[in-house]
């Protein structure tokens, strides 16, 4: 029985004599940076946007509103009757109602202490024909004929909506901003006309709302009021 019991032992023995634990492998510092670098430097790279990248994202934005002015350019071509009252610098208000038919204009004075000594209430130009000709035709009190006055037409004459589309279209690039307008989303376009920094704020059917004049009008604004598109019949704006 003891010899068995020793025999056991020894074989227990030589089999704890046979099982090794494999040394632990070390990696020199050098070659774990390069692990590191080659697993976050393909990340990195992807992140990063080249200056010539910034460059082609901002011709494409660049050409995109330029895409827009045109747009809004074209819709004002299909334009060719329109009414307003305006503003004009410095900040004069007026409540006179323009209403414009191709090259004919009609204005209805508003009455107030500026025109009750006028012998007209109602003005009819037609720029073709270079004529002004004033009628009384609301009958007020100082109405006290019919009688035709002859006015001189550069008495009225003054940027029109449609006049500074054709500025907007001669120097005009790209749309730089949106901002509502009298109550009108629109588009704001800058450019330089008579040397002068401008901004016109055009709706969405093209027509400009206001034009401001010099860095956020502060040279003084027009600002088209009322502004009514395809809404002139011919006989309202030729005379009687």
């Amino acid at each position: 029985m003891k010899k068995i019991f020793f025999l056991l032992m020894l074989s227990l023995i030589a089999c704890t004599q046979d099982i090794t634990v494999p040394e632990e492998k070390k990696i020199p510092i050098e070659e774990t940076q390069q692990i590191q670098e080659e697993v976050f430097l393909p990340e990195q790279q992807t992140s990063e946007i080249t200056q010539e990248q910034k460059e082609e994202q901002l011709q494409e934005q660049t050409q995109e509103k330029s895409q827009e002015l045109q747009r809004l350019l074209e819709k004002s071509k299909e334009i060719n009757n329109y009414e307003y009252s305006y503003t004009a610098p410095p900040y004069k208000q007026s409540e006179d109602m323009t209403y414009i038919k191709g090259d004919k204009m009609r204005i209805n004075l508003m009455q107030s202490y500026n025109t009750e000594t006028l012998p007209y209430t109602t003005i009819f130009i037609d720029w073709k024909e270079n004529t002004a000709l004033g009628y009384c035709l609301l009958k007020f009190p100082r109405c006290k004929d019919d009688k035709v006055t002859v006015l001189d037409t550069k008495l009225f004459k003054h940027p029109t909506p449609l006049d500074w589309v054709k500025e907007v279209e001669k120097y005009g690039t790209f749309v730089h901003t949106s901002k509502l307008v009298q109550d009108k989303k629109t588009k704001g376009v800058t450019f330089l006309f008579n040397e002068k920094e401008h901004t016109a704020y055009l709706d969405v059917f093209g027509m400009p709302v206001r034009v401001e004049i010099g860095p956020g009008g502060e040279k003084g604004s027009y600002n088209y009021n009322r502004l009514v598109i395809n809404s002139v019949r011919e006989e309202y704006v030729t005379a009687p």
